[in-house]
């Protein structure tokens, strides 16, 4: 017997799409001015689009023969990193970043609602320099 699928595999599926990640993440870009500008307009689009983003089913030709490869493989290796990370255990690591993904997040929705501008580069440094801990991790370097 052929089941449905559920919710969550029909979003996952449009997820996937590189059009329907382009369009989510255009619509996440514009929350920042959104909320910088606290322009309901733009908070409206950005909500709307992403959710009409998640829902639908672009169905548009492949970006590579649009001239559109780099975009398309850009998407492709960021959804990989997603699947990769959603498949992991729940481990202490992972639990951790999605704690911090908890806070983060609607702390930066905060700062730009605020136009706090000196937690915005606070939040910028503290990712900056995440990345650079990882990064020396990477080639060797003990911090």
């Amino acid at each position: 017997m052929d089941q449905k699928p559920g919710i969550r595999d029909l979003l996952w599926r449009r997820h996937i799409n590189p059009w329907n990640w382009w369009s989510q993440a255009f619509c996440l870009f514009l929350l920042v001015p959104g909320l910088w500008l606290r322009n309901k307009g733009l908070l409206g689009l950005a909500l709307f689009g992403g959710a009409a983003a998640a829902f639908l089913d672009l169905k548009l030709p492949p970006m590579r023969r649009l001239g559109l490869g780099g975009p398309e493989r850009l998407a492709a290796r960021i959804i990989r990193l997603e699947h990769d990370w959603r498949a992991r255990p729940w481990d202490r690591r992972k639990k951790l970043q999605a704690a911090m993904m908890a806070v983060a997040a609607p702390l930066l929705g905060l700062a730009l609602w605020t136009q706090d501008l000196p937690a915005l580069v606070v939040a910028l440094g503290a990712g900056y320099l995440a990345r650079v801990v990882l990064q020396n991790k990477r080639d060797g370097i003990d911090p």
